[in-house]
Formats: structure tokens, C-alpha cells, sequence
């Protein structure tokens, strides 16, 4: 809690904390942990962090954590800097949108196509709803690889960085670079490609995207250079086929 609300004073009060509990058995194992015990685990130790960066002095004893009479040094500009947690399944969504915070999935590890993503993004907004929380104010975050190019070669130069990525992934279900551009869970293309892409998770309840650019031993200036044509090309013609979008459907 006192290294991230010191990461917040740094940056003037910009911090986004990510958290996840893990999944795989030899996250668990390795701590000595047993799996069926990490979502009370999970929530505790997100609640005692939220309650050190109020600033009080407080007495914690949970079922995994004991703390008497404490105080942190440093607090955090924000009075509750947002905290997103990484899902991988629907109920989860729904979980944590009932808890009030964010929400950040990956697709291609979670759902087969691209399409399923609105049945997970509406779980979370009825999650929120259900705890009380406004919906619309809840932030569905997607992480997709992404290799922008200016010609249509974005795939085949992105394959042996993305084919490494995936045979190195521990996840149960393997899955191939083709299969994973068709279901469209991979940003690879030209400018105008992605940005359809974007355009259309927007649609399916995508309200932030973060961008993997540097995967699989991917070189250095193929990654710089894909990430100048996210900056100057994918994002402005976004916002124009949003607004063409949002014209259309009004």
C-alpha cells in the first residue's frame, strides 16, 4: 500500500492499480498456497491496501492478515487511487463489477471470438448495478497484442514474435497466430485495420485499450515504429469512426 501511494505522489496523482491473484497451480504451489484459498485471499489483502490509503490509523485481523494499530508514511494523492482487476471468466466480471472497480481481461486467453466479449462486458455492468454501483462508470478494459504496419505485412512480420509468445504462454488451451487474427482477438495490420477493430470492440463494451507492442522477442525498431502509427494514424482515425458511428446510430 505505501509503495503505490508513494508511486501516486510521484506522479501527481496519476496511479492505476492493476491487480490479479494468479491462476496457474505453480503460482500457488510455489508459496505454499492452496488455490481454493486465493479469491478470500485475494479480497482481503485488496481491502486492507484500500484502508491503509485512507491515511488512518487502523487494526486489521482477518483471516489471512493481522495488523494492529498501523499507519502508512506516505498516502496517496487520490483519496482512492481506481483499481483494476484482471479477470478471465464471465462470473468473475460479474464479481468485480459488483465490488465497484474496474475490470481488465485478455481476450484471446478468455473468450473464443471476439463477438462473446459483450456477454463479459454486460456481466460487469450488471455486477455494478447489483452492487450499487453506476454502471457506466465502470471501466472494461481489453489488452490485445498489436503490431501496426504501413503496408498489409503486419501479420507475417508479427508471427515469430507472436508464435514465441504463445508456445512460452502456461495457459491449458494453445492456440494459433491465424486463428487468433480470424476471431479478431489480435490487433495486426494497417492503420486503417486496427482501427476497425477498435471501433468494434468499442461496440462490444470495450471502454479503455491496453496495447501489447513488445511480445515475443519482437525487434526494437519494428515495435518503435509500430508504436509512432498507434500515436499518429490508429488513434486519430478512431476518433473520426467513432464519431461517424455514433452519427449514424443517432
Amino acid at each position: 500500500a505505501e509503495d503505490y501511494a508513494m508511486v501516486d505522489v510521484l506522479s501527481g496523482g496519476r496511479l492505476v492499480f492493476g491487480i490479479g491473484s494468479g491462476y496457474l497451480p505453480h503460482e500457488y504451489s510455489g508459496f505454499g498456497l492452496g488455490p481454493w484459498e486465493k479469491r478470500h485471499r485475494f479480497d482481503e489483502a485488496i481491502e486492507v491496501i484500500e484502508t491503509a490509503w485512507r491515511g488512518e490509523r487502523f487494526t486489521h485481523h482477518g483471516l489471512y492478515y493481522h495488523f494492529t494499530d498501523v499507519k502508512l508514511n506516505v498516502t496517496p494523492i487520490q483519496r482512492r487511487p481506481p483499481t483494476w482487476v484482471a479477470i478471465l471468466r464471465m462470473e468473475a466480471a460479474y464479481y468485480v463489477g459488483r465490488q465497484g472497480r474496474h475490470a481488465l481481461l485478455l481476450p484471446y486467453a478468455s473468450v473464443e471470438e471476439v463477438a462473446e466479449l459483450g456477454a463479459v462486458a454486460r456481466e460487469f455492468r450488471r455486477g455494478r448495478t447489483d452492487g450499487g454501483h453506476e454502471p457506466a462508470q465502470g471501466d472494461f478494459t481489453l489488452t490485445l497484442h498489436t503490431y501496426a504496419t504501413d503496408d498489409g505485412r503486419g501479420l507475417d512480420e508479427a508471427r515469430q514474435a507472436m508464435d514465441n509468445y504463445l508456445s512460452t504462454r502456461l495457459y491449458a488451451r494453445k492456440r494459433s497466430v491465424d486463428d487468433l487474427d480470424r476471431k479478431g482477438l489480435l490487433l495486426f495490420g494497417t492503420p486503417e485495420q486496427i482501427a476497425e477493430r477498435i471501433v468494434d470492440l468499442g461496440q462490444e463494451g470495450m471502454d479503455h485499450l491496453m496495447a501489447c507492442c513488445n511480445f515475443g522477442g519482437l525487434a526494437a525498431p519494428l515495435v518503435r515504429r509500430s508504436m509512432e502509427l498507434l500515436a499518429t494514424e490508429v488513434v486519430p482515425l478512431v476518433q473520426s469512426m467513432a464519431r461517424g458511428r455514433l452519427a449514424v446510430a443517432r
